[in-house]
């Protein structure tokens, strides 16, 4: 009988280590799924940057005004 006690005693311990084992993994998954979405939300604006910057580069060198446009440019917003 004292054996029995023992083995429930011990079944009841392990039972409660793996029902807490159990809680740090979904606690842990949870976390990973918020790190994940923000991960996503950041490649996305990532993404939008480096078209934006795309586009820039591409108008700057397609439509890149000389110095003297620039200076007229800039003698006629001043008038």
């Amino acid at each position: 009988m004292n054996n029995y006690k023992k083995l429930e005693t011990r079944i009841k311990s392990l039972e409660q280590k793996k029902k807490k084992k159990e809680e740090n993994i979904k606690k842990e998954q949870n976390e990973i799924k918020e790190y994940n979405k923000e991960l996503k939300e950041l490649y996305a604006m990532k993404d939008e940057i480096e078209k934006v910057n795309n586009k820039l580069n591409s108008f700057f060198l397609n439509d890149s005004p000389t110095s003297n446009e620039v200076e007229e440019e800039y003698d006629n917003y001043e008038s």
